[in-house]
């Protein structure tokens, strides 16, 4: 797609937008994109929070109070799936955002965004390089090679997911320059994974997340990229870059280097950058709820 001007974006190579509207049960096996999918000079329209979704098989899986609820007895598997397009996002440009909203930017081999209660994602891999090339943007980058956002819905306690025995095998890297105006409110700013850049969970609410036979060889880079001052952390890992969960890795490894270099103008003076060859930055919500890792491993130069 070329010189698009449109609201949110949302384009995938399977599914764009599987909202849904009772409670999950349907299983996603054997699915595979083998297409490129490149989004060039886009520009968003919308006001306030605009988001923008890519992903080689589907842009985003939401289960929240206003679609539905989300089944608390099944364990909904979604596995044997790959994604081996190219995935290219070039001189993307955000909407007029309102001074305390920041929309977000997700693209990813396989998934962009899960809101989801007992899951399973299993053996599902990305062979395609994911690249942002000139994006323009304040904060909330999330870019992962197989996923870019895991997240539980606030409605459902005592959830357990999982995601295992998925690779990324390809670049996965992020270019970005500077709005015209800075924004005033807060986000955050470069969440960035081999295999899955960020995962929120409540720990309060019994919400853990199991990582287990993750590997990433393809290289990660942030290079040469504006950070906005008004960014709160940048993650950067190999495997993962925010765990901001309870939970458990186990048997993760990355193989690629991981380098990050921000741009010489950026503001960002007081916004933490946690660069990590398997884990970037882990934040286990309430106190004495440690993260384990177990046999995790890293070879890949960390810049």
């Amino acid at each position: 797609l070329n010189n698009v001007k449109t609201a949110d974006v949302h384009l995938a190579g399977l599914v764009t937008i599987p909202y849904i509207t009772a409670n999950i049960t349907e299983d996603f096996v054997n699915n595979y994109n083998r297409g490129d999918i490149t989004f060039n000079n886009c520009i968003c329209t919308a006001t306030g929070n605009t988001n923008c979704r890519i992903a080689g098989l589907v842009a985003l899986t939401a289960s929240t109070t206003s679609y539905g609820t989300l089944s608390t007895d099944n364990q909904v598997a979604w596995k044997d799936c790959a994604n081996y397009g190219n995935i290219n996002l070039n001189d993307f440009k955000p909407g007029p955002n309102s001074t305390t909203k920041y929309g977000r930017t997700m693209v990813s081999g396989c998934f962009c965004t899960y809101y989801t209660g007992h899951f399973d994602l299993d053996n599902c891999d990305n062979h395609g390089e994911v690249k942002l090339n000139r994006v323009v943007s304040n904060c909330n980058l999330f870019i992962g090679g197989v996923i870019a956002y895991w997240g539980a819905s606030s409605a459902i306690s005592n959830i357990d997911a999982y995601i295992k025995n998925c690779d990324n095998t390809k670049t996965v890297s992020v270019n970005t320059s500077a709005p015209a105006t800075e924004q005033t409110g807060s986000g955050e700013g470069f969440m960035v994974g081999g295999v899955i850049a960020a995962s929120y969970m409540n720990t309060d609410l019994g919400q853990s997340l199991t990582l287990t036979n993750l590997t990433n060889s393809g290289d990660v880079i942030v290079d040469g990229n504006y950070v906005s001052k008004n960014a709160s952390r940048n993650c950067i890992g190999g495997v993962s870059g925010d765990y901001y969960t309870y939970g458990t890795l186990t048997n993760c490894h990355n193989e690629g280097a991981v380098k990050f270099t921000p741009d010489a103008t950026s503001k960002s003076t007081n916004t933490h950058t946690y660069v990590g060859g398997v884990l970037a930055y882990n934040y286990p919500y309430v106190q004495n709820k440690g993260t384990k890792l177990t046999y995790c491993t890293n070879k890949g130069a960390v810049e």
